[in-house]
């Protein structure tokens, strides 16, 4: 069973236009209510479980994000979370797969290809010093385009490591883990540019393939 507990108090001042105050009498120990009129409800005096449960009620204040209810059939206090005050973005911020520190990334890129030529998807930033364990999971699906069958596709994952030192950026032991393509020439690549890693990715000519790419590191 829930419970509110009031600290007893001297009675308050009266409150501004629409506003009540809710409090415990420090001279008679009764809960009461003092409206924006100055008159005072006294809930110890003969007044109602009912009316009681309402001025409890009334305290609670709906948010853009909390809807608060009371209901009266189960004598509950309810909070809800607006089911519009949710995106995918604060999705991917709380959920324990997105959490990242000091020795734990996780990011996400998108592409659209048409052509065969390798495309970029994703650059990773390795100029300090380091040692990375990188995992990369990719999927495509053909959205349109001249060529190519409805729902082609493919699904790649790609694990290698990385090393740094002094702004010298080599990858080592690119394995592939795992691969499975409607169409044999879809594929991805890994290369260093500078002191970033760059995940590409290969089309197909005249197919409109949506790509998405998730990237697991392991840093030390």
């Amino acid at each position: 069973m829930s419970k509110i507990r009031f600290n007893k108090t001297a009675e308050p001042n009266t409150p501004s236009l629409n506003k009540s105050s809710l409090y415990v009498d420090t001279i008679d120990n009764h809960l009461k209510r003092k409206k924006d009129d100055g008159s005072i409800i006294d809930y110890d005096s003969g007044v109602s479980a009912e009316a009681i449960q309402d001025a409890i009620g009334a305290i609670l204040t709906d948010t853009s994000t909390i809807d608060m209810t009371y209901d009266d059939a189960l004598n509950q206090i309810k909070s809800d979370i607006v089911p519009s005050s949710i995106t995918d973005t604060q999705i991917n911020k709380i959920s324990p797969t997105k959490i990242t520190d000091a020795q734990n990334g996780r990011f996400e890129a998108s592409v659209i290809t048409n052509n065969a030529s390798s495309t970029q998807i994703i650059s990773l930033d390795c100029a300090l010093d380091q040692t990375l364990m990188v995992e990369v999971r990719l999927t495509a699906r053909r959205i349109g385009g001249l060529a190519g069958s409805p729902g082609d596709g493919a699904t790649f994952k790609r694990s290698f490591r990385v090393k740094t030192i002094s702004s010298s950026v080599t990858v080592h032991d690119l394995q592939s883990d795992y691969t499975s393509r409607d169409v044999p020439t879809m594929n991805v690549n890994v290369t260093v540019s500078g002191t970033n890693v760059l995940v590409n990715v290969i089309g197909v000519l005249d197919n409109n393939i949506q790509w998405n790419c998730d990237v697991i590191t392991s840093i030390n």
